[in-house]
């Protein structure tokens, strides 16, 4: 989402190593394995759990012109909706 993409764009400008993983799949694992605590400890022990688990695949930054694109694109979308 948009915050998630902000994120990874911070933390990988920083030289960290960035993977972006869909919340569903974390949560198919954690029913899986019947974890039922829902605190933030859990959840933080449950991700690196499966970050040690599951190889992930490198997050990789779009190309500016591709992301000022994805920026139009959203305004536009948003300025023609009677919402």
């Amino acid at each position: 989402g948009v915050y998630s993409q902000a994120l990874a764009t911070y933390f990988s400008a920083q030289g960290h190593r960035v993977s972006v993983v869909n919340p569903a799949k974390i949560k198919a694992v954690s029913q899986s394995l019947l974890k039922r605590n829902k605190t933030d400890t859990a959840d933080a022990q449950l991700i690196a759990e499966y970050g040690e688990r599951i190889t992930l695949r490198l997050w990789q930054p779009e190309p500016a012109s591709k992301a000022k694109l994805k920026v139009w694109v959203q305004h536009k979308e948003h300025s023609l909706c009677s919402c």
